[in-house]
């Protein structure tokens, strides 16, 4: 590798201008890591919350966590991967090894955690280094496709429905919110065989169609209309419920359209105190599973589906920008117009 200097978005100290592009050293990987060339990079909620201070970092810390590129180079104790390889990665970096959630391929659960894009440098830049040990390899049929950039949160969706929830064939499975996760969850809980119902709200009739296009069974942009399609395809309720809106009226509605002895999986994220009516949940035996980031489960499980064309990510992004026009591309993802904005150094 001749290349010496890299563009990369550092965040060097607070406030919104304290995120810059920079030219800085191209880093070298060590023994267990991969040199990535990076194709492209999604901008998460995370990186948005970074660059407000609203978020912990380590600065000066390259942002970016979602991100797909090719091995350029590998340390010399790295065993699976080649030269040319394209590849993509979980987001936990460092971790203590030892624990029983380090030992049980849950890396995220680890106490000591310290992830890329905020603990270590991330993947808004031209090369990033990477433990082999948390990379994974993109399917050959799904090569040179910038979409692989949101494969993380992908993974995510892939957690909550196969981890968490352990989503079965024939189960009834409503998702609240086809935002980016919602419409990720959506094609989990159908590749896992479920019959899948995507509700929202009228504005969301857009990303409604999305979600049909991308498999689901049913939707709903009217919340009062919610029951009465649920019963009508189970009438006891639905067997799960996955909230991935992170809006309180969507969690109420959970409990009220969820059958007795049926379970919710939380995903979406409140940012502040939530009233919740803990009692009714209880009276109705319905079983609460939170889930947050993703194991190596289930990016295993992500990567077989992407190779058997069982889910599809391209339509998961809404807009690319090159990586000089970074402000403009925060500027789109901060607005929510779209799923996610994806910066190509």
């Amino acid at each position: 590798m001749e290349e010496t200097r890299m563009k990369a978005l550092v965040k060097s100290a607070p406030g919104t201008d304290g995120l810059k592009l920079e030219r800085v050293s191209v880093p070298k990987p060590a023994g267990d890591q991969l040199l990535v060339r990076v194709r492209a990079c999604a901008i998460c909620g995370t990186d948005v919350h970074i660059r407000r201070d609203e978020y912990l970092y380590y600065p000066p810390v390259i942002l970016g966590h979602e991100f797909f590129g090719d091995v350029v180079e590998a340390g010399a104790q790295v065993r699976g991967f080649a030269v040319g390889d394209q590849v993509t990665a979980m987001t936990a970096t460092s971790t203590c090894g030892q624990c029983p959630a380090c030992k049980s391929g849950y890396l995220m659960r680890c106490e000591q955690r310290r992830s890329v894009g905020s603990g270590f440098d991330g993947a808004m830049a031209d090369y990033i280094v990477i433990p082999a040990s948390i990379c994974y390899r993109i399917p050959d049929n799904h090569r040179d496709q910038n979409y692989m950039a949101v494969c993380e949160p992908m993974s995510c969706a892939a957690h909550l429905v196969f981890d968490q929830c352990e989503i079965r064939g024939g189960d009834v499975v409503v998702v609240m919110g086809p935002g980016a996760l919602g419409q990720a969850a959506a094609q989990m809980a159908k590749a896992a065989g479920a019959f899948v119902i995507v509700s929202g709200v009228p504005k969301d009739q857009g990303r409604l169609d999305l979600a049909m296009e991308n498999g689901a069974d049913a939707c709903c942009a009217d919340p009062a209309a919610l029951k009465e399609l649920v019963l009508k395809h189970n009438p006891y309720g639905a067997d799960a419920v996955l909230e991935c809106s992170g809006a309180v009226p969507a969690l109420k509605s959970a409990i009220d359209i969820c059958r007795r002895g049926g379970q919710i999986g939380q995903l979406g994220l409140f940012g502040r105190p939530i009233e919740f009516p803990m009692d009714q949940l209880v009276m109705k035996e319905i079983r609460l599973n939170v889930s947050m980031g993703s194991s190596h489960q289930s990016w295993q499980r992500l990567m077989t589906l992407f190779a058997q064309n069982a889910v599809r990510a391209d339509k998961l992004v809404s807009a690319e920008f090159p990586l000089e026009r970074w402000e403009d591309a925060f500027a789109m993802a901060e607005s929510g117009s779209g799923y996610r904005i994806v910066l190509v150094p």
